[in-house]
């Protein structure tokens, strides 16, 4: 969940599957993570 609204509801806004929307979190996270730690260097 992201800002407390449940991945069923991003899913039916953006008119695609839960599992879409998990693996776009998903994603994003792990390039923030990855974009904050360049910046440290």
């Amino acid at each position: 969940d992201v800002d407390d609204v449940p991945s069923r509801d991003v899913a039916k806004l953006m008119r695609c599957s839960e599992a879409t929307v998990r693996s776009h979190i998903a994603n994003a996270r792990i390039k923030f993570r990855r974009y904050l730690e360049r910046r440290k260097a």
